[in-house]
């Protein structure tokens, strides 16, 4: 049975194969996504994203049923997701129903496939800057049904580049040590019509935390430790298919910064139970119910209150005739039930030979996260959930060896969080009045053709993003600079060009510009645009061996991501795949 992820089979679905041969950090390979853009304070630090103009908080993700952002404040931290541990990350909207309340804007969900035969692969990369990086990753048959797999992976990096300061010299930035480690342990299984899936993740993240550009130094350092396990059962029978999954994560933070007399300890621990029924009501139908129970509870000591436990039922129906499809769902909340919305989420598609066209709506919700509502001082326990609703339209047209796609998108948010100062110099959880509104337009075109024994794959993508608050909207249509929400650019491009040759060597070039954005409130002042060059040559030595060079912003564009927080140049990596595969099965 194939593994089982779960978000609905959307025309719209994004999947990002995990290249493991040039970064662990996910920010890298997330970053010429169109819909995607990465926030990141510099290698190796905190990495955040923001779907289609929405918040960091309101993007989502993902592991096994498991949220992978902290539950204290709801960021997704992309230098905690380590590329080796995984095979694939999918972007998706918001599927609200499949994959639950939080995904305002858009979900990131990491993914494993069933390991199969017996393969030991090993991954050596060293780069820039004192980087280095090893990887086990061991993959056994247990008879005829069971299976497992072990990956083990250390990274080090001082990350000490060099930088521009204020005084136009040349100076290296401090304070920028990081080492990782980490181990993922799965089992797979059948027995009759049963099917078992389980897998432990445990990981130590260290980390220093770099000043900025007009900082004089820093001493701050954040450790973070983490154990998630996931078990899933799933009995199948007739086109009926009853799925149990339970999830455990613990989350450990350390964060000291000495020149603030400043040391503190943060616990989280997270509990999921998620029970789904297939049904089939006929040949072209499909029923499920599912029940949904996520607890939360949180050890600190400037909380006032540290646990939460939401209960959310739900019930979805897909049908297919010929070339058409639809799903329709509903799903509700029991947390803050009285100011938590009934959820729908809906498709109609149609595809008819080489085209394709998608028409979804969805409205969903984030419930405030424990710093809104439990943090002394500043959280409210009375704030509401953020709201929102989406409206998309996608095609897709795939004439021959091309792939061309366009998307338009409408999305409002309502009921947004902030943390603004209040007149007692604290920052406090708030409730915006406002109306965000995220509107724009996506296009991807994809060839592939050859020239002798040479694939060639070119593609390009474009946004037009105009992101900005019922305050500022003149028009829906209307957009500038200085309408824009802050940090969302209003224009982003990537075009890469792909070789591969039948000898096993390949190689890329891709480039990535990314518009200036508004840092202020008062949209008084932006960051300028950039553009990024990335470039990659590998050989397969034989069958088992693969080496890989890759050059990251071989340009060397020194940017700004961040206000004040510079990006490095150019970042060289070298690697090394060997792979014993074992055929004796």
């Amino acid at each position: 049975m194939p593994e089982f992820i779960s978000t609905q089979e959307r025309v719209d679905k994004r999947v990002v194969e995990m290249e493991r041969s040039h970064s662990n950090d996910l920010s890298d390979q997330l970053m010429s996504s169109t819909s995607l853009d990465v926030r990141s304070n510099g290698r190796g630090v905190l990495s955040t994203v923001s779907f289609r103009g929405g918040r960091t908080t309101q993007t989502t993700a993902q592991w096994m049923g498991l949220t992978i952002e902290s539950p204290t404040n709801s960021t997704v931290d992309l230098a905690l997701i380590p590329t080796f541990l995984f095979d694939q990350a999918e972007l998706t909207g918001s599927s609200t129903n499949i994959i639950g309340p939080g995904a305002i804007s858009g979900a990131l969900l990491m993914s494993n496939r069933i390991p199969r035969g017996k393969r030991t692969g090993i991954h050596v990369r060293f780069g820039s800057f004192q980087s280095g990086f090893v990887g086990l990753d061991h993959e056994t048959s247990i008879g005829r049904k069971w299976s497992m797999r072990t990956r083990i992976f250390g990274d080090h990096a001082l990350n000490n580049f060099k930088y521009t300061d204020f005084d136009q010299e040349k100076v290296r930035i401090s304070n920028h040590l990081r080492n990782a480690a980490g181990i993922m342990q799965e089992f797979h299984g059948t027995h009759k019509n049963w099917h078992v899936t389980s897998r432990t993740w445990l990981q130590e993240y260290y980390r220093q935390i770099p000043p900025t550009m007009v900082q004089a130094r820093s001493a701050k350092e954040q450790i973070d430790r983490n154990l998630r396990t996931a078990l899933r059962l799933a009995w199948s029978k007739n086109s009926r298919l009853l799925d149990f999954n339970f999830a455990y994560g613990r989350e450990f933070l350390n964060y000291s910064d000495p020149l603030a007399d400043l040391d503190e300890d943060y616990y989280t621990d997270q509990v999921v139970a998620l029970v789904r029924y297939h049904h089939p009501l006929t040949d072209n139908t499909l029923l499920t119910v599912q029940l949904d129970d996520r607890f939360a509870i949180a050890n600190a000591s400037d909380y006032y209150n540290d646990e939460r436990n939401e209960i959310s039922p739900g019930v979805q129906l897909k049908w297919h005739q010929n070339r058409w499809s639809m799903y329709a769902g509903l799903r509700k909340s029991f947390y803050l039930a009285n100011r938590s919305p009934l959820l729908l989420n809906s498709d109609l598609s149609y595809a008819h030979k080489q085209q394709a066209l998608l028409i979804s709506y969805s409205n969903n919700y984030r419930l405030p996260s424990m710093n809104d509502l439990f943090w002394r001082p500043g959280g409210d326990p009375t704030l509401d959930p953020e709201q929102s609703h989406r409206a998309e339209i996608e095609w897709k047209f795939t004439p021959g060896n091309w792939a061309l796609s366009s998307t338009v998108f409408l999305h409002q948010i309502f009921n947004q969080i902030r943390w603004l100062p209040s007149s007692g110099g604290l920052f406090m959880a708030m409730q915006s009045d406002e109306t965000v509104w995220n509107r724009g337009l996506e296009l991807t075109a994809r060839v592939t053709d050859t020239i002798g024994k040479i694939l060639i794959k070119p593609s390009i993508h474009g946004q037009l993003l105009m992101s900005s608050s019922s305050e500022q909207m003149n028009s829906i249509f209307n957009y500038s600079i200085s309408d824009q929400q802050t940090y969302v650019p209003i224009y982003r491009v990537s075009g890469k060009v792909l070789l591969h040759h039948q000898s096993g060597f390949q190689a890329s070039v891709e480039l990535i510009h990314v518009d200036e954005r508004s840092v202020l409130t008062d949209r008084s002042r932006v960051i300028d645009d950039y553009l990024l060059m990335n470039c990659h040559i590998s050989y397969a030595l034989s069958r088992g061996v693969l080496v890989r060079y890759d050059l990251q912003n071989a340009n060397n564009q020194q940017y700004f991501n961040q206000l004040y927080r510079l990006m490095p140049g150019a970042f060289h990596t070298f690697s090394i795949n060997y792979t014993i595969q074992n055929h004796s099965q």
